[in-house]
């Protein structure tokens, strides 16, 4: 797995955390990003973050994804967290990280999953498709 996180701070819209992924994520793939992207978030305020997994290939059973969820500590994230997933283009990859998202947002966050970069910049922004 491979992946790189860049950090954008606007005053008129927040703090924004973008991981681009590519190449095989495994669970333990998973629990890296998400941990990387807790450490980078927690000292933000009104963080979002942008997970762009279009270029990634994965494969996730559900028992992986509740360990994956029951591993994250809320109480490690920014208040006002705001994240949105990008999925690789298949339908049954798309469903494997509706699964995720589900189970992250019965933990408490705010998640949305996406086939588009640009729905999911509109999402965190708060705007409207066009």
């Amino acid at each position: 797995m491979s992946y790189d996180v860049k950090f954008l701070s606007w005053p008129a819209s927040g703090n924004h955390l973008i991981a681009i992924t590519w190449g095989r994520i495994d669970a333990n793939g998973f629990k890296e990003l998400f941990a990387r992207l807790a450490e980078l978030a927690q000292p933000l305020f009104d963080c979002k973050v942008l997970i762009d997994l279009e270029q990634a290939t994965y494969s996730l059973e559900e028992a992986e994804v509740e360990v994956i969820v029951d591993e994250l500590k809320p109480e490690l994230w920014p208040p006002h967290l705001k994240i949105a997933i990008v999925s690789a283009p298949a339908i049954t990859q798309f469903d494997q990280l509706l699964t995720l998202s589900t189970a992250l947002a019965k933990k408490g966050f705010t998640v949305s999953l996406f086939y588009s970069t640009k729905a999911a910049i509109y999402w965190l922004a708060g705007m409207q498709t066009s």
